[in-house]
């Protein structure tokens, strides 16, 4: 256990800048939290007023936060190494899970229904390579705080947000690593700041031009996307269930290998059986420390980005991701069967769009490969990383501290 004197240090930059330097809060800082700031032994005691608004956004939060690491605690110790941050963006405090000391940065964009923990396997093995790790949650997802209007938030928005996050931190240039519409974060960063990426690794879609998607007419009217995009309709299934019983039941539904669509009398919540096992790879104890984060932080957010936002319009004037990249499918991916997309990768359209590329197949994969399959990826994206690296000398010191 680390002493409470490091677990929490309240600088001048706390208002926006919050360090937690172990796997989420310990217990101590509950104490903390119950005293005033005045009685804080590690508290600079001038800056008492500053900070006295930070510190009650940490009380707030600090139940959910204790009861996560709680259910995580049996977790590998490596995972007591990651350190966690709240960054000030946009005027938006937003969580960021951080591992690793190397000047080779990797920043981990998730998807949906996952947030900073679903690259907990991918943090842990480039950070012993050497490379520091970087995983936020989005606005409005996971320890992140919501926008103010929730149904007005773009994937630009999130694209900008990982922005202020590299510019706050000092952090030059950085390899994306995107899974699910993280990929379409990562696309459009890629292409906004292209002077700021050196690779792109994309899971569970593959890099396309920005721009409006619109279903393909061919699939039924209960295709998931077309039910989550129709305002209230998700609210009123996905309100029926707690948090916990929603990320269970599209675990369970996006790790098929079919696109999830329900009858006209359906929702897509009563797809899943409530007895269906949750996949072999995923334990209750993952679900649970999802379900807290998403019972926190809601599902008003994560409709909107991704699946409301996709019709938006994007401005950009060259589509062309140039930056190295590589494009991991699973086999199994439900994601496959949409119109036109094992066509787009096969064909070698997908180069067009991103002319350095190079695709993976894992046959067992599904959509959630990082997970299902972490020593595969994890193998898959050290040896892009190492290819395309930027600082070779600060890598081979970085792995051996």
């Amino acid at each position: 256990m680390v002493s409470s004197a490091s677990q929490l240090r309240l600088s001048r930059q706390t208002s926006s800048f919050f360090l937690m330097n172990s796997f989420f809060l310990q217990p101590p800082i509950a104490n903390f939290l119950t005293l005033p700031l005045s009685a804080a032994p590690f508290c600079d005691h001038k800056l008492a007023e500053s900070t006295r608004s930070a510190a009650r956004e940490i009380r707030s939060k600090h139940c959910l936060v204790l009861f996560v690491h709680t259910v995580l605690s049996e977790k590998p110790p490596e995972m007591e190494q990651i350190r966690h941050k709240y960054i000030t963006v946009q005027g938006l405090k937003l969580h960021v899970a951080d591992i690793g000391t190397g000047s080779n940065v990797v920043v981990f964009l998730h998807g949906f229904p996952e947030i900073w923990y679903s690259w907990r396997h991918q943090m842990i093995a480039v950070a012993d390579a050497g490379f520091r790790a970087i995983a936020p949650d989005y606005r409005g997802y996971g320890l992140s705080d919501p926008p103010p209007q929730s149904e007005k938030t773009s994937y630009r928005d999130l694209a900008s947000d990982i922005l202020g996050i590299l510019d706050f931190l000092a952090i030059p240039k950085v390899f994306l690593i995107a899974k699910d519409f993280g990929v379409g974060v990562a696309t459009l960063f890629s292409l906004l700041h292209a002077e700021r990426v050196l690779g792109v690794v994309t899971m569970g879609a593959p890099i396309m031009p920005p721009g409006p998607r619109r279903i393909d007419k061919s699939l039924p009217e209960g295709l998931y996307i077309s039910r989550w995009q129709e305002p209230g309709r998700a609210e009123a299934d996905f309100g029926r269930l707690d948090a916990k019983t929603v990320v269970r039941n599209v675990y369970i539904l996006f790790s098929r290998g079919e696109i999830p669509i329900a009858a006209e009398d359906q929702e897509i919540m009563d797809l899943v059986d409530p007895s269906t096992p949750l996949p072999p790879w995923f334990s209750e104890q993952d679900l649970a420390a999802y379900g807290a984060l998403y019972e926190k932080s809601g599902f008003g957010t994560a409709l909107q980005v991704p699946y409301r936002a996709i019709r938006d319009e994007f401005a950009v004037s060259d589509p062309v991701v140039k930056a190295p990249a590589l494009l991991i499918r699973g086999g199994k991916d439900y994601s496959n069967k949409f119109p036109g997309i094992e066509d787009y990768i096969n064909s070698g359209k997908v180069k067009e769009f991103a002319p350095n590329s190079e695709i993976v197949f894992l046959p067992k994969g599904t959509h959630f490969v990082q997970e299902q399959l972490p020593d595969e990826v994890n193998q898959l994206i050290l040896t892009f990383l190492r290819k395309h690296i930027w600082n070779t000398d600060a890598l081979l010191e970085d792995g051996q501290r």
